[in-house]
This record gives C-alpha cells, sequence and structure tokens, in this order.
C-alpha cells in the first residue's frame, strides 16, 4: 500500500519547487513491455504547472516507448493513461522514466465523509499585518485562509525569478460541522477557483485539495492543478490592505454565483479579465479581451440588474457598443473623463465627456477590422482604463461598499469605490 505524503501546508516550499503526492510500487505499461518499480506522483511547476509521475524501473528490461502508456498502482487498483515525457532507461547513471497523466490525478475514497478539505493557493500576495485570518461564508460552508509556512520568502522569491509557489493555504469546513464528501463541496471549489483569480487578477485556485478526517488524516487528494498563471501578482484592485474586506466581496460574489444566469456572466466576465492581464495576449490582444468582457457586462448590467432596458431596447440597432458603455459607467457611477484615459484621448481628440466609451470602442474597432494601427502606449492605456472599468462594474455587481486600489494611481493607499455613499442594484 502506498503513502499519502503529509499536507504540504505543513511546511514551507520554495518557489516553483516540486510537491509530492504520493510514493508507491507499481507498475508501468508501454506498449508490449512492462516492469514494476517505485512510483512518485509529483506536482511539477517547471515550466508550467503539471502532475508528473516519476518512476526508477527494476531489472534491466526497458521500455521502447511505442504504444499506449499506462501505469498501475496496487493500492485500490488505480490505473491510469499517460504520456511519455522522459525515458533515460538506457543511461549508464540511473533509470527514470517520467509519464504525464492524461486525465486529473485522483486518489483515496471521494465517496468517503471528511471534516475538512484543504488546499493550497499559488501566488497569493503577503497578508496585511492586519490581517491575520481571511474568512469567506457561502451558504452553509465557513472557508478559512492563512499564510503558509514561509510565505514572506515564497513571495520575495517570487518577486526575484517568477513562478509559481504556494503562499497561502486554505480550508473549508461546514459551519455546523457536518461531515461532507466530495461531491457536495465541488461546486464551491470551483466558485473559489474563480472568486480567488478574480481577487488576483491572474488565474489562481485550490492547489491540491486534500479531504481529512477529524483526526486530520488524510482520506482523499486531487493533483488539480487547473489554470494558473505565473507570478509575482500583477497590479489590479486588490490590496493586502483590503483583506479584511474579501468577506464582504465574496458575500456578493456568492449571490450572484448562486443564479445560474449571474453565473454565466459572472465566469465570462472573470474570463476575459483575467486572461486580458495573461502575458500571451499582448497589449492589443489585452485590449480587445477586456472591451469583450466589458460588452458582456452591459446586458448583464443595464437589462437584469438595474432593469434601465429592456431586451428590446437593448438590441435596438441604434443602441451602438459606445452608449451601451456610457449608460452602464453611468449606472454604476464611473466618469468616463480625459482624467480616466490620459494620453489616449489626446491621440483622438475626443471631448471629454466622450472620451471613455467612444474611445474604447474605436480602439477595439480598429484592432479587430485592421484599420490603422495606433503606438503600442496608445493601446496600453485603452487597456489599463479598460481594465479599471471591468473590475469596478464587477465589484459593484457584487454590491461591494469598501475600499480598493485605484489602478489610476497605485502609489496611493486604497480608497473607497465610487459609489460607496449609495445603494447599488
Amino acid at each position: 500500500m502506498g503513502e499519502f505524503e503529509r499536507p504540504f501546508w505543513e511546511r514551507g516550499l520554495k518557489a516553483n519547487a516540486p510537491i509530492v503526492l504520493w510514493r508507491e510500487v507499481g507498475q508501468v505499461e508501454m506498449g508490449r513491455w512492462r516492469f514494476e518499480g517505485e512510483i512518485t506522483v509529483f506536482l511539477d511547476f517547471w515550466p508550467t504547472p503539471k502532475v508528473l509521475v516519476a518512476m526508477e524501473p527494476r531489472g534491466l528490461d526497458c521500455p521502447d516507448g511505442d504504444g499506449e502508456v499506462v501505469f498501475r498502482l496496487p493500492s485500490g487498483e488505480h490505473t491510469m493513461e499517460c504520456s511519455l515525457v522522459e525515458n533515460r532507461c538506457l543511461e549508464t547513471k540511473s533509470d527514470r522514466v517520467v509519464l504525464r497523466p492524461k486525465q486529473e490525478w485522483v486518489i483515496g475514497d471521494e465517496n468517503a465523509t471528511v471534516e475538512f478539505v484543504g488546499f493550497g493557493i499559488p501566488n497569493f500576495p503577503p497578508f496585511h499585518r492586519d490581517a491575520e485570518v481571511i474568512q469567506l461564508q457561502a451558504g452553509p460552508w465557513l472557508v478559512s485562509i492563512v499564510p503558509a509556512a514561509g510565505a514572506t520568502e515564497t513571495c520575495n522569491q517570487l518577486k526575484r525569478r517568477g513562478g509559481y509557489g504556494v503562499t497561502a493555504i486554505g480550508r473549508i469546513r461546514r459551519i455546523d460541522e457536518r461531515p461532507f464528501d466530495y461531491e457536495e463541496v465541488a461546486s464551491l471549489m470551483d466558485e473559489l477557483q474563480f472568486f480567488l483569480s478574480f481577487v488576483l487578477g491572474q488565474w489562481t485556485g485550490l492547489l491540491r485539495p486534500t479531504g481529512l478526517d477529524e483526526r486530520d488524516a488524510v482520506v482523499w487528494e486531487r493533483g488539480s492543478m487547473r489554470f494558473l498563471d505565473p507570478g509575482p501578482k500583477q497590479d489590479n484592485w486588490f490590496a493586502s490592505e483590503c483583506a479584511n474586506s474579501l468577506g464582504s466581496v465574496f458575500r456578493g460574489f456568492h449571490e450572484r454565483w448562486n443564479d445560474l444566469d449571474d453565473r454565466e456572466a459572472v465566469r465570462y466576465a472573470i474570463n476575459w479579465y483575467v486572461r486580458a492581464k495573461s502575458r500571451a495576449a499582448g497589449v492589443e490582444g489585452a485590449l480587445v479581451l477586456s472591451v469583450a468582457g466589458l460588452e458582456m457586462l452591459t446586458f448583464w448590467i443595464l437589462v437584469r440588474l438595474a432593469g434601465t432596458h429592456s431586451d428590446e431596447e437593448y438590441g435596438d440597432k441604434s443602441f451602438g457598443l459606445a452608449r451601451k458603455l456610457r449608460k452602464m459607467f453611468e449606472v454604476v457611477g464611473l466618469p468616463t473623463g480625459r482624467s480616466e484615459m490620459g494620453a489616449f484621448v489626446e491621440q483622438f481628440g475626443w471631448p471629454d465627456d466622450k472620451a471613455g466609451p467612444a474611445g474604447l470602442n474605436a480602439m477595439r474597432n480598429d484592432l479587430m477590422h485592421a484599420r490603422k494601427a495606433l503606438p503600442s502606449p496608445v493601446y496600453k492605456s485603452g487597456w489599463w482604463v479598460a481594465q479599471w472599468y471591468l473590475e469596478l462594474c464587477l465589484l459593484w455587481a457584487f454590491e461591494y461598499q469598501g475600499n480598493y486600489l485605484d489602478r489610476r494611481n497605485l502609489d496611493s493607499p486604497p480608497v473607497p469605490v465610487p459609489w460607496a455613499s449609495r445603494p447599488t442594484a
């Protein structure tokens, strides 16, 4: 029988360091070859996050790499199809085979009930001195988030070298302390991935979620990687000084998430918001994705949340994107003048009262329809402001009334959201 490695939150881990999940003597089949050896399943972060299976075969019979690759573990008759990543069987120093599972790594009994689910959070920023524990409540669930062991050093490593590091850990339990199984908590785990990604402005989530019993013994675990963006965290609305307000943001987020129609809007908006911050998108692609997120929010906010427009009014051909954006910003209470658009307004010469919505619409159209290209700094200015609008519209939809980091002045402390003194929808 193999053994669970103790949860990684019990010890500090360096940035980009592999995390061992499981060790056991098992079998690997590659084409017509079959051999045994000690199998180690681990999370590897370099150059991108993935679950890998490493084995040092016993004996001299080594695979030729042809055909399907499968590894088997005696415990629970665990079998998983893999792809071959590395084969060093013919090297003189050490025999080694590295495989990559083609489906999510799951071990243990997910039908068994647990008291808690523990998980790591990659690339979470340092905690503020006034926030030792972040608590999020969603229906019957309570989520507690604390700094991981060695989080300060890991954050410093991420600043110097980038990559991935577990800087915070979370624990989910029911408020009534009733045991639960994986199926009961799966939806909440999906919800937390989107919420935490919105907080960081980049893909993060629940790393290696692990079900624990009343003695903190491991019952099951999943080698979840999903989407993860490298650190360190990029600038966005969240600052460590706002950590105590995350519970308030999550309450509004959870209310929207519980409505299936609202959930789709939230998922798409956060998806585009986060993807627009990806280094792979480029500034032009980031601008297009940000405006796409804003366009999708116009229907959700104007028709569903605020009710200022009917479906027919929204669909009128004369109600173009620039007008939709302007109306949405008016509902939310966001300014649209020259001070919000910077160099972008001067380049186009639009009046102050039309700079924001009209400018974003025109820049998006120029890029989508291959019109005259503008210097990259102009697109960067438009993207920066589009992200500002996008994150504030989402915070408004979550009925948040606290402080946020205004990306127009990142050197200043967090300030109240623009609508803090008046009610939201």
